[in-house]
């Protein structure tokens, strides 16, 4: 039996409402108890949203993609996920880093143009050396993981490590390129779950706001962009895209109707967490794990 991405949900979703490719998760019916999406975006009860730890969520002095910054929000219970991002060295080795350029205690280091060996020979202001994809998925097993590859030179090799693992269902793979998705989709299938991109949020966000999503199951399945429709997906949006605001009542709804979950980064701020709560997303990214943990617990 597949098994399929097991995003983490503050309430169970229900199943998608209208034809899904064969084998699509949001096919298999799915406890709609809690939460009833409609166009209006109304729901019977809305519960706080997960933590998912951006970038490890750092503490002050604690440098983001760290082992330090990843061990803190796991070994405090308080994160339902992290949040990472992969580049790749000269000789192709997927390193744990958002930017080009990794920031070593001794200045920056253009991670594309060393070799792993060689980056290997620096260490970050508390002392770490680099992080490697394999030992990242391997240092934190069970716990789910966002994962967005910034270069196509990530691929060739992040994708061998992926292909030998038997963990994907507790992956989210991302990329701000669609076709480095579809290539990735294409090797690893239906287990890992997949982050649309900008592209086919601003798609899908037309077909919401239009009322074509909710008009009928011909219409619905044609305006869905067809990532959605074969794969298990979630959204990690912001607020506003481009400037337009992405987080409606009736996105938030639409993605519930395809069981999406919905996560919005980087939500750093109490009063923007709270507003979004009740919105009903269903997580949020921070860089600020303790503090919004203490809101879930009031």
């Amino acid at each position: 039996m597949s098994r399929f991405c097991s995003y983490p949900y503050p309430y169970p979703l229900p199943a998608a409402v209208f034809p899904l490719e064969p084998g699509h998760p949001g096919a298999v019916a799915r406890n709609q108890e809690t939460v009833t999406a409609r166009e209006t975006g109304e729901t019977v009860e809305h519960r706080k949203p997960v933590l998912l730890a951006h970038r490890g969520s750092p503490l002050a002095g604690v440098p983001e993609n760290s082992r330090a910054a990843f061990d803190a929000c796991i070994h405090s219970g308080e994160a339902r996920g992290l949040e990472t991002d992969v580049h790749a060295t000269r000789d192709g080795y997927p390193v744990i880093s958002h930017d080009p350029q990794w920031h070593a205690a001794d200045g920056d280091v253009v991670i594309a143009d060393v070799t792993w060996a060689e980056l290997c020979r620096y260490r970050l202001p508390n002392g770490e050396d680099p992080l490697g994809f394999e030992e990242f998925l391997d240092r934190y097993p069970g716990i789910y993981v966002n994962i967005d590859f910034k270069v196509a030179a990530v691929l060739p090799e992040a994708l061998r490590i992926l292909e030998g693992r038997r963990d994907l269902e507790r992956m989210g793979l991302a990329s701000f390129s669609a076709g480095r998705v579809w290539e990735i989709a294409a090797r690893l299938g239906h287990e890992p779950g997949y982050l649309p991109g900008s592209a086919d949020v601003a798609r899908f966000l037309l077909a919401c706001e239009s009322g074509v999503l909710f008009s009928g199951l011909r219409q619905c399945r044609g305006a869905v962009p067809r990532l959605l429709r074969e794969y298990s997906c979630a959204f990690a949006v912001p607020e506003r895209l481009w400037g337009v605001t992405v987080l409606t009542r009736r996105f938030i709804a639409g993605a519930h109707v395809l069981g999406c979950p919905v996560y919005v980064w980087t939500v750093n701020e109490t009063s923007q967490f709270q507003r979004l709560a009740r919105l009903g997303v269903d997580g949020v990214y921070t860089d600020f794990v303790h503090t919004l943990h203490q809101l879930q617990t009031i």
